[in-house]
């Protein structure tokens, strides 16, 4: 398992290629996807942080309140990503994978 900032710098660099790439004729932007799928990752492990503080009783009464509203926006850009992954998926278990994925966010 990566840590999140292996995923981080892994965004980088996509990111630094994108930016030195010339925009091809393909339908389907492939360094576009696949940043993508590595923000969706470091989003899901940031969430999953965030409820393993509910589920160990680290937050305080006063901290709750917070860690929700961080969650939330957490789970908003996430689900926005997995939206922009499902788009290019073909008719397959991975789609079928995020898909559920999506409405068990929800």
């Amino acid at each position: 398992m990566k840590s999140l900032f292996d995923w981080h710098q892994l965004y980088a660099i996509l990111t630094d290629v994108q930016k030195h790439l010339v925009p091809g004729q393909s339908e389907i932007d492939v360094v576009a996807t696949l940043r993508s799928v590595v923000l969706m990752r470091s989003l899901e492990m940031i969430s999953e942080v965030i409820l393993s503080g509910f589920q160990l009783s680290l937050y305080s009464v006063n901290e709750c309140p917070l860690a929700y509203w961080y969650l939330a926006r957490v789970l908003e850009p996430h689900l926005t990503r997995l939206d922009e992954i499902i788009e290019v998926l073909p008719n397959s278990n991975p789609l079928f994978e995020f898909q559920f994925r999506c409405a068990a966010c929800v």
